[in-house]
């Protein structure tokens, strides 16, 4: 396994620690008129939920795959603006 893949799944895996006790303390522990019981949350909003939890998870290691493929690919596509003319009147 590539090292970037190493880390990035780390990354993830450290979203995910942090993302899913947020979740059960927004959703469930704190009571508020939109909040859930965990049974209605972890079962009722399933396959959503999971969804959710697998793009945090996998989303630094499609980050770190993509991220060389579009730098390689928008290369020289950059260009610092021209300044404009004195000359020619400014576009409104």
């Amino acid at each position: 396994m590539h090292q970037w893949s190493w880390e990035s799944l780390q990354l993830g895996a450290l979203w995910l620690a942090l993302a899913v006790p947020a979740d059960f303390l927004d959703s469930v522990a704190i009571k508020n008129p939109e909040s859930m019981s965990a049974h209605d949350f972890y079962i009722g909003q399933a396959p959503w939920i999971y969804l959710i939890y697998a793009a945090v998870f996998i989303s630094p290691a499609c980050a770190a795959a993509i991220g060389p493929w579009l730098s390689r690919h928008h290369r020289g596509q950059r260009q610092a603006p021209r300044p404009q003319d004195a000359t020619r009147p400014a576009s409104v």
